[in-house]
């Protein structure tokens, strides 16, 4: 044996010293042989150019060396020559395939003994090695090569298949055990079925086939039991309805502690906020019957009141039903419910209001301007320089070539220069008339627009009632509930900025405010239960149902009329003309204006001078702004675009005023808010504009009285009755004159209106 291996070992280094580069005999990988080999793998085959050694030989060199790494790699490299030679070579590779499965005898050999101690059925107890034991044989055969000569099946040890297909069979018996298994588990223990069990499990599968052989179980559980289940077995496990069914038996189990039979709203409360923290939530109160109804005035919708809605939170097991107040009180249906809870929206107005208005620097795109082309000037260039060059050319074509063959060449050369010198030249001259001498440059400027900071706010009240129908009781209270939001809007965005979409994106808008000021507010039932359970000593004895819709009528009317005292067409003081009143705050200070139609405003041009955004205020004491749409600098005049509304103003329209005519000015002078003074007229007279220098302009006709017109008054009208004559505009100071005080003609005012405001009619009696 020792003779041949070094016969062997000597022809392998005659082998190894004839070889050369770049001639392989069959020894060498074929196309498809192999796998590509990585960079740290080093090659097992080697190019042979003797006819007595091949890779049979070279494989049974290694063998014999007991290499059987390299050897099984050697086969896999020269997997096309053993291929081609399967019947010689199958003796040494059945022997080396004898060798490799030694290696893995002892892992198959555990494997087998593992399905010997009779595994499955187990109890709980042992699952955890049942779990190790499968583990195991998973990994014995996982390990098994499935690569090289052992991946052929005809190679492969015969107990690596009979191993698998017991492991499948086992797992698959184990699985299919598993809602039996689940049904006899001990659910309420600190352990779950599902991480304990042998095998993965499509746990939601399970625990749908396995909850009908649970819910007895499950019914007769305590509460510690139930909250130890919730806590190893999820609602995402249980699904939407077996969750709602032990929830109602969590409730259930609960409320049975309660000393009261049926339970009081109190223990209801209690029992949900414990099965809120353990995950429960029930449809339904088992033993008492909640209905909730909503009953919010159709008139109070329709004229207004209600500026967003209320979205009502059932956050308790509450039979929501929404009926009219006539069916609420049909004694057939109340009768379902041991409580009724009613809910009225009453009041819910949103407004806002503008804190400040911050001018922001930004760039627009004013034009373009012409400048000179710098590529203009190089196209002239290239034509000069071709002119030169076609000039030279045609010169030297034009000379003395000499005589004979070279002369030839020299003539034909010079034509040819002087004919590309042509075509360069008639190229660089289209290029220049296709040039433009300018190009368009962009001019930027600078400009503002408007950063408007504003609170939105919201309020809702709401009347709710709490009927006991057992005891035969009902409660009633008011409920507030109060929103604020802060905004920052853009205002004037130019439609050239340069980065207007950045601009948008970064500020709201005024969609973005209207759609917090409608969005619904939302109520908790649990949080109306709360507050009747702290204030139960103050419900009253029901006599019958029929009281209670009067009560309750009574208070919706009491909400309209309070609704109707505080809208624009409202009459405190017995003076109407209060309500087209405003007061308007400009910056530091305050002035008057008054409507001339239901949304537009109009001032004193003083007032707002260059502002865009204005806040005002209602007689009603709504907070309201508004953005100025049109001015009148020497008429001292301003309308003003007003998100409330107000109840516009009559305007005199004889072409004649008595003098010594009582006329009464409405404003709010040194700050001192909806005052009225009075006095007469004193004339009707032409001065120039207050707000142009001395002299400049056209006059402004005036009516001029005695009224009492200080700061705060400007802007604000001058009423003869219930009619506007003027518009209260300047005074002399106290120091010069007393009682000389000016207000814009009603005529001059008329025109103005007429000019801003396309269609507008004036209202007479």
């Amino acid at each position: 044996m020792k003779i041949r291996r070094h016969v062997r070992v000597f022809l392998l280094g005659l082998a190894v010293l004839a070889g050369v580069t770049g001639c392989q005999t069959q020894g060498g990988s074929k196309p498809g042989s192999s796998a590509p080999q990585s960079a740290a793998e080093k090659r097992i085959s080697q190019d042979f150019y003797l006819p007595f050694y091949d890779q049979a030989d070279h494989l049974k060199s290694l063998m014999d060396d007991n290499n059987l790494t390299d050897a099984d790699r050697l086969y896999v490299e020269q997997k096309a020559f053993f291929d081609e030679h399967h019947k010689q070579q199958l003796a040494t590779l059945q022997t080396l395939a004898t060798k490799l499965n030694a290696k893995q005898n002892q892992g198959l050999k555990s494997a087998s003994q593992q399905f010997t101690a009779n595994l499955w059925p187990a109890p709980p107890a042992r699952w955890h090695d049942v779990r190790t034991s499968l583990e195991l044989v998973q990994n014995i055969v996982k390990n098994y090569p499935a690569k090289g000569l052992l991946a052929d099946p005809e190679f492969r040890d015969k107990r690596v298949a009979v191993i698998s297909d017991k492991l499948t069979r086992l797992t698959s018996r184990i699985k299919t055990d598993a809602v039996q298994q689940l049904a006899k588990y001990d659910v309420f223990g600190a352990s779950v079925f599902f991480d304990t069990y042998p095998v993965e499990l499509n746990s939601a599968d399970v625990m749908e086939n396995a909850y009908s052989s649970l819910r007895n179980r499950l019914f007769e559980a305590d509460a510690s039991q139930l909250e130890h289940f919730a806590a190893n077995y999820p609602k995402s496990l249980l699904g939407k309805d077996n969750w709602t069914e032990i929830s109602s038996r969590y409730l259930k189990v609960l409320l049975g502690k309660s000393k009261h039979s049926p339970p009081e709203l109190a223990d209801v409360l209690k029992a949900v906020k414990t099965a809120g923290k353990h995950g429960f939530k029930a449809k339904s109160v088992p033993g008492l019957r909640i209905g909730f109804i909503e009953v919010t005035s159709k008139t109070l919708l329709t004229q207004g009141a209600i500026d967003f809605p209320a979205s009502v939170n059932i956050d308790l097991p509450v039979e929501p039903s929404k009926v009219s107040l006539d069916k609420a009180f049909d004694e057939q249906q109340a009768k379902q419910f041991d409580y009724l809870i009613i809910f009225d929206v009453a009041v819910a107005k949103a407004s806002r209001r503008v804190l400040k208005l911050t001018p922001i620097e930004s760039t627009l795109l004013a034009g373009y301007r012409d400048i000179d082309n710098p590529e203009y000037a190089m196209a002239q260039q290239n034509v000069e320089i071709e002119k030169i060059n076609f000039n030279q050319a045609a010169i030297s074509a034009a000379g003395y070539h000499g005589e004979g063959f070279a002369a030839l060449l020299s003539q034909y050369s010079a034509n040819s220069n002087r004919n590309n010198a042509k075509h360069r030249l008639e190229l660089s001259m289209q290029a220049l008339s296709t040039t433009p001498k300018t190009i368009q440059k962009p001019v930027y400027q600078k400009y503002t627009f408007n950063k408007a900071t504003l609170d939105s706010r919201k309020a809702m009240t709401v009347h709710f009632y709490v009927i006991d129908q057992r005891r035969k009781t009902y409660f009633k209270s008011t409920f507030d509930i109060n929103e604020k939001e802060r905004f920052n809007v853009a205002y004037d965005i130019n439609r050239e900025d340069v980065k207007r979409d950045k601009i948008i994106n970064s500020y709201a808008t005024e969609g973005d405010v209207d759609e917090f000021e409608k969005r619904p507010s939302s109520v908790k039932v649990s949080q109306l239960i709360r507050q009747y359970i702290a204030q139960q000593s103050q419900s009253r004895k029901l006599q019958n149902l029929t009281v209670l819709r009067t009560e309750m009528l009574s208070d919706k009317n009491t909400a309209l009329a309070k609704y109707k005292a505080n809208s624009f067409d409202a009459r405190p003081l017995n003076d109407p003309r209060f309500d087209s009143v405003v007061v308007v705050y400009a910056g530091k200070f305050m002035g008057t204006g008054f409507f001339v139609k239901p949304d537009i405003v109009l001032t004193n041009w003083h007032v707002v001078e260059e502002m865009k955004f204005v806040e005002m205020k209602t007689y009603d004491g709504q907070e309201t702004f508004g953005k100025v749409l049109g001015k009148d600098v020497r008429l001292d005049l301003a309308l003003i675009k007003v998100q409330a509304r107000g109840k516009p103003v009559k305007f005199y329209t004889n072409n004649t005023i008595d003098l010594g005519a009582t006329v009464e000015a409405i404003g709010h002078p040194e700050g001192h808010e909806f005052s009225i003074s009075r006095g007469v007229v004193s004339a009707v007279r032409k001065e120039f504009s207050i707000n142009l220098p001395s002299g400049a302009g056209q006059k402004v006709l005036y009516v001029q009285s005695d009224v009492a017109i200080n700061h705060g008054n400007s802007g604000g009208p001058m009423f003869l009755g219930d009619q506007v004559v003027g518009v209260n505009t300047w005074g002399e100071s106290k120091l010069k004159a007393e009682g000389l005080n000016f207000a814009v003609h009603y005529s001059e005012v008329l025109s103005f209106l007429k000019e801003h405001l396309p269609g507008f009619r004036v209202l007479t009696n």
